[in-house]
């Protein structure tokens, strides 16, 4: 990442305005957990490109890492109208209303978020919690049940590579 961030930092310098090298920078500054730096980058290379869902979203999440609620589901609610199919967005929305106890709200953009990735641990989950605090006990259950079949699954799939790997070592 060194690399890139030198090349990225050198075509900012040719180009002040490269919304690509921006965003870039900012996503790198995201994987070092400089949340300021990411927040500076990812919201200007936004300006430069307001089209991108991507670094509306990662924006939105660092909005709300950091306590800019407001700003947070603005960005999240962009990133979803920017890119159809988008289940990120909406299960970030989905955990805000579910920390505020907005149950409709929370229930809304998880089952969306479940229709685009119904495989996902982490959306089904946080969908069993929202059911449970509806008293919706029956489907709680049932998320719940999907969530211990999904990690069985992974499970079972990393037991059998690591087999895999042990019968190819020669």
């Amino acid at each position: 990442f060194a690399e890139a961030k030198v090349l990225f930092e050198e075509v900012l310098r040719v180009n002040p305005d490269s919304g690509p090298a921006m965003t870039a920078l900012g996503r790198l500054a995201l994987l070092n957990h400089n949340d300021a730096e990411a927040i500076r980058l990812l919201g200007r290379g936004l300006q430069l490109n307001p089209s991108d869902a991507e670094s509306a979203y990662q924006l939105g999440v660092l909005y709300y890492r950091n306590g800019r609620s407001a700003d947070a589901a603005k960005l999240l609610r962009r990133a979803t109208s920017l890119r159809a199919n988008y289940p990120d967005p909406h299960y970030q929305l989905g955990r805000i209303a579910l920390e505020r106890e907005d149950y409709m709200t929370a229930l809304a953009e998880l089952e969306q978020a479940r229709r685009m990735l119904p495989e996902q641990e982490a959306i089904r989950l946080a969908l069993g919690r929202t059911y449970q605090a509806l008293g919706r006990d029956a489907e709680a259950k049932a998320e719940f049940a999907e969530v211990r079949r999904l990690k069985s699954a992974v499970i079972e799939r990393d037991r059998q590579r690591v087999e895999s790997d042990q019968i190819m070592k020669p």
